[in-house]
C-alpha cells in the first residue's frame, strides 16, 4: 500500500511543551520556562502516529519495499526532489530506493569546507563526500543524465555565519542539542544558492531529503524498546518556523508517516540479536557507536557494519566513511572554525555557546564537567515486545 501524500509541518520534527500552555520548537526556551515555572518539560514527536502503530508486530512488507514506497511518497509530494548524500550508509540507501526502483531524483548534492581546510581532501569532513559521496555520484549522473550533481563549499557561509542578524544575539535559542556550524550553516542553503531561491520562487515545492535516522534500540526491564531521541535532530529551528514559507526538509526514516518502517528495522535487528546462531563476528565487547544496540542474551554489542548490513541491503561495509562526532557540542568536523584566533567572528560565537552551556546549567549536561560530551537528549520510547 502505498503512503499518503505528506502533509507538511514543522512541527513533524519534534517540538516542547511545559505545563499545558508553554508551547516551543527551542529546546532552551522549554528549559527556562520549566525552571521560572516549575512544571513539566515534554518533548513531542509525532506522538498520534507513534503511539497509535502497534510496535509489538513485525510489519509482513521486507524492509526494501517500506523503502520504496517512502520513496515514492516523497516524490508524489514535491516537485523538485534533493537528496543530500553524504556517502554513509543512512543516505546511500535512500539513493539506492530512489534509483533502484526508478523513482525520479532531481538532484544529488553533498557539502564540504575544503576551501577553509586548505584544499586538504582528506580532512574529517571532506574525505567521505570527495572519496565516496563525489566518485559514486559521478557514476550516477552518467546512467541518469537529468539529475543534477551540486557539490557546496560552506567555508565562506560558515566563515560570516555568527555575524548574520538573524543569528548573532540568538543563535543558542536556534539550537537543539549541538551547535554545530556547518548544521547551521545548511539552513540557510535556500536563501543563499540563487537556483534554490528561483525554484523556491517559482512556488514549486524543492524538498530537501535527510538520512535521519538510524533506528534507536534501548532495553528497559529486560524488554527492547525503540528510542526517539531529540538529540538527533539535524533540522534547524530555522527550517521548522519556515514551513510555511516553502521550506521543506524531510526525514527519510523517522517521520508521522515511518512507524511501519522503523519497526520493521527494529524487529531485524531484534531477532538477531536473540538468534542462537548469530555470527559472532558481528559482535563487540564496546559499543562502536550509540546507534549499536546490546544484546540481553549476552550483553555484546551489534558492531557498526553488522548493524548497517542488517537494515540496509545491498549496502558495502568497506566504502569508505567518517565516524560520528566526538565532540557532541560544536562538531569536530568545523575545528577549521574554531581554532581561529584574533577573528571577531569566531569569538562572537564562542561566547554565545558559553553562554548556552551557561544557560543549560549542569543538569541538561551529560557531563557538567565536560561540555564537549553534550546535551542530554529527551526521549520517546515503545515497546517492541
Amino acid at each position: 500500500m502505498t503512503l499518503q501524500t505528506i502533509q507538511y509541518s514543522g512541527d513533524q520534527f519534534g517540538y516542547y511543551t511545559v505545563g499545558d500552555r508553554f508551547r516551543t520548537h527551542s529546546k532552551l526556551l522549554a528549559i527556562e520556562e520549566m525552571r521560572r515555572t516549575g512544571q513539566h518539560l515534554e518533548w513531542h514527536f509525532n506522538e498520534i502516529q507513534m503511539s497509535s502503530h502497534n510496535w509489538l508486530q513485525e510489519p509482513p512488507q521486507p524492509l526494501n519495499e517500506l523503502y520504496r514506497q517512502r520513496a515514492q511518497q516523497i516524490r508524489d509530494s514535491y516537485d523538485y526532489v534533493v537528496i543530500w548524500y553524504s556517502g554513509g550508509a543512512d543516505s546511500w540507501n535512500i539513493l539506492n530506493s530512489f534509483l533502484s526502483n526508478n523513482i525520479p531524483i532531481d538532484e544529488i548534492a553533498h557539502c564540504h569546507s575544503l576551501k577553509a581546510d586548505g584544499g586538504n581532501k582528506h580532512s574529517d569532513f571532506n574525505e567521505e563526500t570527495f572519496f565516496t559521496a563525489i566518485p559514486r555520484t559521478q557514476e550516477i549522473v552518467q546512467r541518469y543524465p537529468n539529475i543534477r550533481h551540486r557539490v557546496i563549499d560552506l567555508s565562506d557561509c560558515i566563515d560570516g555565519l555568527y555575524s548574520r542578524h538573524d543569528i548573532r544575539f540568538d543563535f543558542i535559542y536556534n539550537t537543539k542539542s549541538m551547535a554545530s556550524a556547518n548544521s547551521l550553516a545548511r539552513s540557510y542553503l535556500r536563501d543563499d544558492i540563487a537556483d534554490y531561491r528561483r525554484i523556491m520562487d517559482s512556488g514549486r515545492r524543492m524538498v530537501f531529503v535527510w538520512g535521519t535516522e538510524k533506528p534507536r534500540m534501548t532495553l528497559k526491564d529486560n524488554r527492547y524498546h525503540v528510542m526517539f531521541q531529540d538529540s538527533f535532530s539535524e533540522t534547524n529551528i530555522r527550517i521548522q518556523s519556515l514551513a510555511d514559507q516553502g521550506y521543506f526538509d524531510e526525514w527519510f526514516y523517522w517521520s508521522p508517516y515511518t512507524a511501519a518502517l522503523v519497526a520493521k528495522q527494529c524487529h531485524v535487528l531484534r531477532r538477531v540479536l536473540e538468534h542462537d546462531h548469530a555470527d559472532p563476528a558481528w559482535y563487540t565487547d564496546h559499543p562502536e557507536s550509540g546507534f549499536c544496540p546490546r544484546s540481553r542474551r549476552h550483553g555484546r554489542y551489534l558492531s557498526i557494519n553488522a548493524f548497517n548490513e542488517l537494515i540496509y541491503p545491498g549496502w558495502d561495509s568497506s566504502t569508505l566513511v567518517q565516524p560520528k562526532p566526538r565532540d557532541m557540542l560544536v562538531g569536530h568536523r568545523d575545528e577549521w572554525f574554531w581554532r581561529q584566533q584574533n577573528n571577531a567572528t569566531v569569538d562572537l560565537a564562542k561566547s554565545g555557546i558559553r553562554e548556552w552551556v551557561r544557560r543549560l546549567g549542569n543538569y541538561w549536561l551529560n557531563d557538567p564537567l565536560d561540555p564537549t560530551k553534550g546535551v542530554k537528549g529527551c526521549i520517546n520510547i515503545y515497546a517492541l515486545e
